[in-house]
């Protein structure tokens, strides 16, 4: 497509947490990548390392200066279904985005393998993206790339594919997940995950943009993911009982005092609260 496009390759992630190493400025990645660059590592580099895929897309109209990102995981190990469609559809998107004019942003198309995790892949492009003393081009590189032509990337022939290439600043990020058929007769479904580790939330634009082109353009029906058992908590319709109240009674002292919603709200608010709260708990561990 005329696209910049390179392979990352990257280490298992060791021990998620060590005392001793606490205070080292390396991650597990780094280190692994080091330790395999100078040969201590005898094991088969297929074991041990996963590669990513990335193409760029500069913006016509733009100076380079910011970028969004495009994540479509797949597996190396265990290709399903599922992601051949993940794919398959990062690469239309990838392919209409290279054609169009109108682009003020560089697109980033991350083919992220997630052989060790949903999260590691993308973790360790993006702790590389910023850290542009660590990039591919750096000479301790040299031994993994020549040990993934051995095991037949005969991609790595061109060595363009070899160069770490960046765009602008990173401003939001959409990852692309298929799910498996779970059974005849279910409509499709888009599900939006925004909760992300450690708290991180996306821009709330970013999350209308998707909700206005399924519910109006593509007529979709939204819902809210909730905890449905906590809608059957008597101690929850209790607190909103009250809180209700509540809020009747301050309207009663201050008209202009406008929030006293019914106790079925607050009911729903903390089921969709502590779903949001479960998720982002998830992710984190």
């Amino acid at each position: 497509m005329g696209a910049d496009s390179y392979l990352h390759p990257f280490a298992a992630p060791g021990s998620p947490f060590s005392p001793m190493c606490f205070f080292s400025s390396q991650s597990s990645s780094q280190s692994g990548l080091k330790e395999m660059a100078s040969g201590n590592n005898n094991a088969n580099i297929s074991e041990v390392l996963g590669v990513n895929v990335i193409g760029i897309v500069r913006a016509p109209r733009g100076e380079g200066n910011e970028a969004i990102v495009l994540v479509t995981p797949f597996n190396t190990r265990s290709l399903t279904d599922a992601d051949a469609f993940s794919l398959g559809l990062g690469l239309s998107l990838f392919h209409l985005l290279k054609e169009a004019q109108w682009l003020a942003k560089d697109i980033i198309w991350l083919a992220a393998d997630t052989e060790f995790g949903f999260h590691t892949g993308v973790a360790a492009w993006l702790r590389d993206y910023h850290e542009p003393s660590l990039n591919s081009g750096d000479r301790s590189y040299d031994h993994i790339y020549e040990t993934l032509d051995q095991n037949g990337a005969s991609l790595l022939e061109k060595t363009n594919l070899r160069d770490f290439k960046r765009a602008g600043v990173i401003t939001a990020g959409i990852i692309f997940k298929f799910q498996a058929s779970q059974g005849p007769g279910l409509g499709d479904s888009i599900k939006l995950y925004a909760e992300g580790s450690n708290g991180q939330m996306p821009n709330l634009d970013l999350i209308n943009v998707v909700n206005n082109l399924a519910v109006y353009r593509e007529g979709l029906q939204m819902k809210l993911d909730i905890l449905d058992n906590m809608l059957e908590w008597k101690w929850l319709h209790v607190v909103g009982d009250f809180l209700e109240k509540l809020g009747q009674m301050a309207a009663i002292l201050n008209v202009g005092w406008k929030f006293s919603p019914p106790a079925s709200e607050y009911v729903q608010g903390a089921a969709t609260l502590s779903r949001s709260l479960t998720l982002q708990v998830r992710y984190t561990s």
